[in-house]
């Protein structure tokens, strides 16, 4: 939600799920992951009061790998070496664009000098392991432009790209354009031949096409996301969040922010 009037307790309800779900996984736990929205708006502190609350839940001594979905514009210094001291290792930036116009079509915060800036500076901090996400299918972007924000991706050297066909959500300003005619949506032929270009450019330098929308470095494959793929027990804590206890049972939450606190 883009309304920040019910997160203090949104926080509070994750601590309890965590609490009261904390039987579900049995033995170490292997990778955390905090997906979108947008996790790294989180304050220090209410981010801190999860950690510890993971801690003196579940058993992290064997956690190989820790997520954090983060924006390009709060890459701040002092935010970037608070989530290190709290044991983030991988970042899973945000990025989408290179290009001004396409992040002001889709109401990104970040502008396209804060895109390349926020690499430096997470690898100044120390983090070791990146990711880039990137939007293809943007409606008005041409395949120069599309093949331009792929070099860029390629040049920055992240040792993971994740590659999403943009989606027009209901209920979204985007969404509103396209209704009234001001946008057109791309035509498949031409989304198919984006992500053909993609697939190609990154396996030709080197990043493995190991998922539909994933390209790693070798030995640089999302742990986390592999798991899922593998069949894995996973618990999921939040609005919308899934589980599955990898066997027989799949279970998620309700989606909406109030009737997930209540």
């Amino acid at each position: 939600s883009t309304n920040q009037a019910l997160r203090s307790k949104l926080v509070r309800s994750l601590l309890q799920e965590i609490e009261q779900r904390s039987e579900e996984l049995s033995g170490p736990v292997e990778s955390v992951y905090f997906g979108g929205g947008s996790p790294s708006i989180l304050s220090q502190e209410e981010l801190a009061s999860i950690f510890e609350k993971l801690h003196a839940t579940f058993d992290l001594a064997q956690v190989k790998e820790v997520t954090l979905e983060s924006n390009p514009d709060d890459h701040t210094e002092a935010n970037l070496k608070h989530w290190r001291s709290l044991g983030i290792d991988r970042l899973s930036i945000g990025i989408q664009s290179f290009l001004a116009r396409d992040l002001q079509m889709m109401n990104r915060a970040h502008n396209a000098a804060e895109a390349e800036e926020c690499i430096r500076a997470a690898r100044e901090a120390g983090f070791k392991s990146l990711t880039i996400d990137l939007i293809y299918g943007i409606p008005g972007q041409t395949m120069e432009q599309w093949q331009s924000n792929v070099q860029k991706a390629i040049l920055l050297n992240p040792d993971h790209i994740s590659a999403y066909c943009l989606t027009v959500e209901e209920r979204t300003a985007l969404h509103h354009l396209v209704t009234k005619g001001k946008i057109t949506e791309k035509e498949d032929d031409t989304i198919e031949r984006e992500y053909l270009f993609l697939h190609g450019k990154l396996e030709d330098g080197g990043w493995e096409h190991y998922e539909i929308s994933n390209f790693g470095k070798s030995g640089k494959h999302a742990l986390h996301n592999s798991n899922y793929w593998s069949g894995k027990a996973y618990l999921g804590i939040g609005p919308a969040a899934h589980s599955f206890d990898g066997v027989n049972k799949r279970r998620w939450n309700v989606s909406n922010n109030p009737a997930y606190i209540r």
